[in-house]
């Protein structure tokens, strides 16, 4: 597989890898419960190691943080088989995102938690205020 030059190393195939988790966990239109936590668990495990533009590993390490994360394995291999069933994703992603300036991007209640983005505790205190019970 040839990576795009204009991404960084191995990072063309953490996008598609990342695309193909959130639709094996049936979140491509969002979750939550238990999806939203293993879509959340296969990111922490793929992109643990990742840095800004070199997604080093991202060839090897979906297999194992996809079992580890609880995700259909069987339905994310078939749209990592399925061209047509990835751009679908990918581009449905790039649509709804065309207005996001920052990433990740995280809103509770309709309310931006910008600051939550990067801050687990931030997140978590954020969600509790909101009334999700477990996040206390």
């Amino acid at each position: 597989m040839v990576e795009d030059p204009e991404v960084g190393a191995g990072c063309d195939t953490a996008d598609k890898a990342d695309a193909c988790a959130l639709f094996a966990s049936d979140c491509v239109n969002g979750c939550s419960g238990a999806n939203a936590l293993a879509l959340s668990s296969f990111a922490a495990c793929y992109e643990g190691s990742f840095v800004e533009m070199a997604c080093l590993g991202a060839a090897t390490k979906d297999a194992g943080c996809i079992a580890a994360s609880g995700i259909d394995k069987g339905k994310y291999d078939a749209c990592r088989a399925d061209t047509a069933t990835l751009k679908k994703v990918q581009s449905d992603l790039l649509q709804r995102g065309s207005s996001v300036h920052s990433f990740p991007k995280v809103t509770i209640n309709g309310k931006l938690e910008s600051g939550a983005a990067q801050d687990p505790a931030k997140l978590k205190a954020a969600l509790c205020q909101n009334g999700v019970q477990a996040a206390c």
